[in-house]
Parts: C-alpha cells; sequence; structure tokens
C-alpha cells in the first residue's frame, strides 16, 4: 500500500516537504512504497536516487 506524503503525517506532511524544499532539499515522490522504500518499491527508489545523483546540465 502506498502512502502520500502530503497526507500522510510521518513524512512530515506538506508543510515538511515545504521546509525541506525552501531549504535547498529536492523532495521526488516515490510511489508504491510504504515505510521501507528500498524494499517496497525498489526501482522506483533506483529511479530516484539515479536522477538525483546525476550531474546537472552544463558542467
Amino acid at each position: 500500500m502506498g502512502h502520500d506524503a502530503d497526507s500522510d503525517p510521518g513524512a512530515g506532511g506538506s508543510s515538511g516537504i515545504a521546509a525541506l524544499t525552501r531549504a535547498g532539499v529536492s523532495v521526488v515522490p516515490v510511489p508504491d512504497r510504504g515505510h521501507t522504500i528500498m524494499l517496497d518499491n525498489p526501482r522506483g527508489f533506483v529511479r530516484a536516487t539515479a536522477a538525483a545523483l546525476a550531474w546537472p546540465e552544463g558542467i
């Protein structure tokens, strides 16, 4: 069963996401996951991690 970070109080809710974004943190949703993202949706986790580690354009 997946969770929506905006409605999941344990995920910080939308105010937690807003605070992270203001601090410069990229918040990437991973669908079809529970508490253990890496085990619940390994492909989604890998995609999100690979995107986060990709070199920015122009470097």
